[in-house]
């Protein structure tokens, strides 16, 4: 079980927190409003300035649910970021197999979702007039995209469902035209050799 792997933006969401504002936000926890912890999604690690407290994903659990590490353990558990440590039942199996094989395919969907939303954005920024107001928004999206794809993909998902299962179709077709042309690329150089 590797904790520092688990990510931390999503472990922060689902005990309660709001959207992080860079890479501050407020200690849900004690109702704080003031943007007194500091997030960091790259080393799995927060901090929270006015408590002078921090740590990694289990500090975190511990903080918010103000519970021991057994209790945070059992929750990572039941939010599936871990693997359950006791043996399940045969229905557990089912449906511990059911969520994650639900959650594989949301992040396989987030990516052709990126990989497609990225590639029209940079399209319509190369094609489109310098001084378009939306070149700021869809600029933003690109950076939110490299950010955290599987956020703007829930979030895409409830807003423009249709626009998204779109999106997510010319993903898979944009990653077999890659293959395509790196085989045909890998082809040529092999004839050539």
């Amino acid at each position: 079980m590797d904790l520092a792997s688990l990510p931390l933006l999503e472990v922060w969401r689902r005990l309660g927190g709001s959207e992080p504002r860079g890479n501050r936000a407020s200690a849900f926890w004690r109702r704080s409003k003031d943007l007194n912890v500091s997030l960091d999604p790259s080393t799995g690690r927060w901090y929270d300035f006015a408590e002078s407290h921090g740590g990694g994903i289990l500090a975190l659990v511990m903080t918010a649910l103000n519970c021991n590490h057994i209790r945070a353990i059992d929750w990572l558990e039941h939010e599936n970021f871990i693997e359950p440590r006791r043996p399940l039942s045969a229905e557990e199996r089912r449906q511990y197999a059911k969520r994650r094989a639900a959650e594989e395919r949301e992040i396989e969907d987030a990516e052709l979702f990126a990989v497609a939303a990225t590639a029209v954005v940079e399209q319509l920024l190369d094609e489109g007039p310098l001084v378009d107001p939306s070149r700021a928004d869809l600029t933003a999206l690109v950076i939110d995209l490299r950010r955290d794809q599987r956020e703007v993909y829930q979030k895409f998902r409830l807003d423009r469902p249709k626009l998204t299962d779109a999106l997510v179709f010319a993903g898979r077709l944009e990653y077999v035209r890659r293959e395509e042309a790196a085989a045909e690329e890998l082809g040529g150089l092999l004839r050539g050799a």
